[in-house]
């Protein structure tokens, strides 16, 4: 494994839903205790029921700086950062 991820749609931003989770902590740690990265990624939809509707926009967080570092990106960014991984 190379990467830790976990997705959430993009209107949860709430720390309490985020950061604050049991499963966001125990995800960060065992990342950490295994060397790899955690990315948290928003996802942006305008009709999230629809899943044939394709993500417009990705908002990517790299657990191991501050939130406010966070990057938007478009679907070839993401895709060409998780190539890149």
């Amino acid at each position: 494994m190379r990467v830790c991820y976990a997705c959430t749609k993009l209107y949860v931003t709430s720390s309490k839903y985020v950061e604050d989770s049991a499963n966001f902590k125990a995800i960060k740690l065992l990342a950490q205790k295994a060397g790899i990265p955690f990315y948290h990624i928003w996802y942006y939809k305008e009709n999230y029921e629809d899943e044939s509707e394709e993500i417009k926009q990705f908002t990517l967080w790299d657990t191991s700086k501050p939130r406010s570092t966070q990057t938007t990106m478009t679907p070839d960014q993401m895709k060409n950062f998780i190539e890149s991984l």
